[in-house]
């Protein structure tokens, strides 16, 4: 299959009229504040868009929360993070999988600096199983790329186009197959990989993780995610119906579809797992990610919890809340620790006009 290489630190091309519709209606746009709650009203006034939701989470109710969380977050500030972190590795963008309806896709960022073959981190993307795409992890991927750990990031079809929980499963095992295909033309180490995922990608991307049994899988990582489909859902997400889970529509049928029933009983086999979770998320309990660490270490297995109070769902995206770089540069130092690199130090940016 013919690939498409780009550069992934290229500067974008914005339309005025794109930007002038913005700045029109930039005061119609929902406001969030740093936490990545939205807010209503104005300033000096504003108030908790999903106040009922939020409240009953916080230790001492809403009154408890810091003078803040009722300003608005003026957005992604990069201040530990610049261009010339993304920018040191080459983006390959193949179709893995083609049905009649639709051509399933991945990319893969290959690192320039660094000589393979490369441990390398396989993305999911969330969106609800309704949405999203390759571009969902594009800046935490090119970001460890660039220092030597190679990412894949891939698609899934989604409700929409008739996709279901194994049939997910099936297509990441495909998208793996297509990566095991290429791996000495990419450069990549299959000794030494693991998965990530964000939302609703992360039982997909975590059961695939555990289902390895080791096999050279050495590392998860999860935001915002939900590893047990009985237990924990006090969120708005995996406890009800959906067609995604139309092949378990019980909560007591959707133990097989959980992570935390497969850690490996063989310490050895456990992938080191790191998560990220706002206590504030109503979307998905916090406590999924607890409960996941905490199976992991009662089996001696590695876990790390980064758990950030007042955070809502999805806050660990560019934009959405303060914590991208923290975020991104935890992620690093942990896949860094596991997949045992070097320090790697970046050339100096080249600004062109």
């Amino acid at each position: 299959m013919q690939s498409v290489v780009f550069n992934t630190c290229s500067k974008k091309v914005f339309l005025l009229s794109i930007l002038s519709v913005i700045c029109l209606n930039s005061s119609v746009l929902a406001q969030k504040n740093r936490y990545g709650m939205a807010l209503s009203g104005s300033p000096g006034n504003y108030t908790l868009t999903n106040a009922s939701k939020i409240c009953p989470l916080i230790q001492g109710g809403c009154e408890a929360l810091p003078a803040d969380a009722f300003e608005v977050f003026p957005g992604y500030q990069p201040k530990l993070i610049s261009k010339n972190d993304y920018a040191h590795c080459t983006t390959l963008k193949y179709t893995f999988k083609t049905y009649e309806t639709h051509s399933l896709n991945l990319e893969v960022d290959i690192p320039k600096l660094t000589t393979g073959p490369h441990p390398f981190i396989i993305w999911v993307h969330g969106g609800g199983w309704s949405g999203g795409g390759t571009s969902a992890f594009l800046n935490q991927s090119t970001y460890l790329a660039s220092r030597g750990i190679a990412g894949v990031r891939i698609t899934y079809s989604l409700i929409s186009r008739g996709g279901n929980f194994n049939q997910g499963m099936q297509e990441l095992a495909d998208a793996f197959s297509f990566v095991q295909a290429h791996a000495t033309e990419w450069g990549l180490d299959m000794t030494r990989f693991g998965y990530a995922g964000g939302s609703a990608g992360t039982p997909l991307s975590s059961l695939a993780a555990m289902k390895h049994n080791g096999n050279g899988c050495k590392l998860y990582m999860g935001c915002n995610g939900i590893y047990d489909f009985q237990n924990n859902l006090a969120g708005a997400f995996g406890s009800g119906s959906s067609p995604y889970l139309a092949d378990y529509p019980s909560r007591e049928s959707r133990g097989v579809i959980s992570a935390i029933k497969y850690i490996p009983e063989n310490v050895e086999n456990i992938p080191a797992v790191v998560v990220f979770h706002g206590t504030a998320d109503f979307t998905i309990s916090y406590l999924q990610s607890v409960a996941l660490c905490d199976s992991v270490i009662s089996k001696g297995g590695r876990a790390e919890k980064n758990i950030y109070d007042y955070y809502v769902h999805a806050f660990f995206n560019r934009g959405t809340s303060d914590m991208f770089e923290d975020v991104t540069l935890k992620m690093y130092a942990f896949a860094k620790s596991v997949f045992g690199m070097p320090d790697v130090s970046l050339p100096p940016s080249v600004e062109t006009k």
